[in-house]
């Protein structure tokens, strides 16, 4: 090919001119790929103005082969007829221009093709957009904000699907509207296109569907987790976010956080938030610590009982036994005393539930002291299999209610310890 241009090149000019684009205008179609080879290497002006003067009266494909001949030459002459094509041309024409440009990538492409997004026909304006998404530069793409707005759903939805695989921060920009649109089906179709990007950038977006609880909330939750496993996001610095936001929500995203975090002390930040809400707050995380079952929760649960809120220490002390953790056993002897019966109770249970022997001891004083707590204690006592315990529970059972009788004898049924009470007692 270097070689024929450079024959090409020393023959006359006019004469090749005239004689190839003679036969452009005139052969079989297969013959006139190769005539627009010659023609384009060429590269005259007289070739341009004359195909352009003979333009209008040509008919397809003809036509169509000229005009590609043409912006190949000269595209940013060429644009001026491909515009009023699309402005005025036919339906079969406009698509020609439509095709044609997408397979010219330029600025001018992109500024002619706008111009289709305005067209009443809806086939035009996807046609246009398919040509655009391949045209487009990285800021070409801000072309298609006018499509947010379009009457016709499929039109929207080709426009989605182009800003599915343009990564650029224009094309974020616009599926950040995409999310709004009162299509729901395609609003959630953006929010996981913004889910397969997998950047921050739309976090503000995510997080205010949250806030506002809208219907694509649940989905929202479901893309900041996935960005949280693909460790875009750091658990903690989503974690504050949403603990801003609703509990519920939080409560929901608690078991991913946790199970992605490996560097930072999240259960303790966890607490913390659990601290700060009010009492309605509250509830959905301590369903999801209870839930989770993780002991990395249990050294903050027991600074937690050392809180002077009676919610706080109930919660603490009702996970704590959930959890079995038997190094909570001396935090919980200081909440035997409180003032509140609901604590104490909540001690008492959760000291009953952890098995703990050392538990036995501060149980039984506060059985001897406290004549009130006497069910839930000898409940507890029941658990713990307090062997010890039977003789001070025997001695109280002729001045107890019929409930709590019950109860001691249960625990002298499940300690086996007939052998240490009166038998007449043991036996009624």
């Amino acid at each position: 090919m270097p070689g024929l241009y450079l024959l090409l090149r020393n023959l006359p000019f006019s004469r090749l001119n005239a004689h190839f684009c003679d036969l452009f205008l005139s052969e079989k179609r297969t013959d006139r790929d190769i005539t627009a080879q010659f023609l384009k290497i060429l590269a005259s002006k007289d070739v341009y103005l004359r195909l352009r003067r003979e333009f209008h009266r040509l008919k397809e494909p003809l036509k169509t082969d000229a005009l590609d001949l043409m912006v190949q030459m000269d595209s940013l002459s060429s644009m001026e007829i491909l515009h009023d094509i699309l402005e005025h041309g036919q339906l079969h024409e406009k698509t020609n221009a439509i095709q044609l440009l997408s397979r010219h990538r330029s600025i001018f492409s992109l500024k002619t093709l706008s111009i289709v997004l305005d067209d009443v026909n809806p086939s035009l304006r996807i046609q246009a957009i398919e040509a655009i998404g391949k045209v487009a530069r990285s800021d070409g793409i801000s072309v298609l904000k006018k499509v947010i707005s379009d009457p016709n759903k499929q039109v929207r939805q080709k426009a989605l699907e182009v800003l599915s695989y343009t990564d650029n921060a224009n094309s974020k920009e616009l599926l950040a509207a995409f999310v709004k649109d009162e299509d729901q089906e395609l609003a959630l179709q953006a929010m996981k296109v913004i889910g397969a990007i997998g950047d921050t950038t739309h976090l503000a977006v995510l997080m205010e569907e949250i806030k506002n609880k809208s219907p694509l909330s649940d989905q929202a939750v479901k893309v900041l987790l996935h960005l949280v496993k693909r460790q875009v996001i750091e658990p903690i610095d989503l974690l504050l976010k949403l603990a801003e936001l609703d509990a519920h929500v939080l409560s929901t995203c608690i078991p991913v956080l946790f199970e992605q975090d490996q560097s930072i002390n999240l259960e303790e930040e966890i607490i913390r938030i659990l601290k700060e809400k009010d009492l309605k707050g509250r509830r959905p995380i301590y369903h999801a610590i209870r839930t989770l079952r993780n002991p990395k929760f249990i050294p903050p649960l027991c600074q937690m009982l050392k809180e002077k809120d009676d919610h706080l220490q109930i919660m603490g002390a009702e996970l704590l036994g959930g959890f079995q953790a038997k190094e909570a056993i001396p935090h919980f002897v200081p909440l035997l005393q409180s003032e509140n019966w609901l604590v104490q109770e909540a001690a008492i249970t959760a000291m009953g539930r952890i098995g703990d022997p050392r538990a036995i001891r501060p149980l039984m004083v506060l059985f001897a002291k406290e004549p009130e707590y006497r069910y839930a204690l000898a409940k507890a006592l029941g658990r713990l299999r307090a062997k010890e315990a039977v003789p001070m529970l025997t001695k109280s059972l002729p001045y107890e209610d019929d409930q709590i009788k019950k109860v001691i004898l249960e625990v002298i049924e499940v300690c086996n310890a007939y052998d240490i009470v009166d038998t007449k007692i043991g036996r009624a």
